[in-house]
């Protein structure tokens, strides 16, 4: 049986360990293998004190959509040019709930900035709309 950390998680594994709930599991379930894989191996919200599964269907969705994805990821490396998205992005727009404006900011952003941005951004009070603090963070 795989661990965790060796890519090898078994489908039970993955949805005890993220909680996922029904229709999450039927949304991984309906992927095809390949997709499958790259989401159970790729799927780590930053912020798991919350329900990860409005992140993970979003995540999965943009899998199955084909976002840009990168089996080899290496780490501190963002994969998108500017312009593009990520899964990886796709969960930190769901995760602080990131509107239109905040979102194109934060696919325009140059790589290293980009990253800085996603890994920094942490702020105070999440009950409020976080998108004017993202927005004035990011520029």
């Amino acid at each position: 049986m795989g661990g965790v950390g060796d890519g090898e998680m078994s489908f039970e594994d993955f949805v005890g360990r993220w909680g996922l709930q029904e229709d999450a599991q039927t949304l991984l379930l309906s992927l095809d293998p390949t997709s499958q894989t790259r989401v159970m191996q790729q799927f780590a919200p930053r912020d798991t004190a919350r329900d990860v599964n409005p992140i993970f269907i979003k995540f999965a969705q943009g899998v199955a959509a084909g976002t840009p994805q990168m089996s080899s990821r290496q780490p501190g490396q963002s994969f998108a040019q500017p312009g593009e998205s990520t899964a990886e992005m796709e969960a930190f727009v769901v995760q602080w709930s990131l509107g239109p404006e905040a979102q194109q900011l934060l696919v325009s952003l140059q790589l290293a900035m980009r990253q800085k941005v996603m890994q920094e951004f942490s702020p105070r009070d999440t009950t409020r709309d976080c998108n004017v603090i993202f927005i004035k963070f990011a520029q």
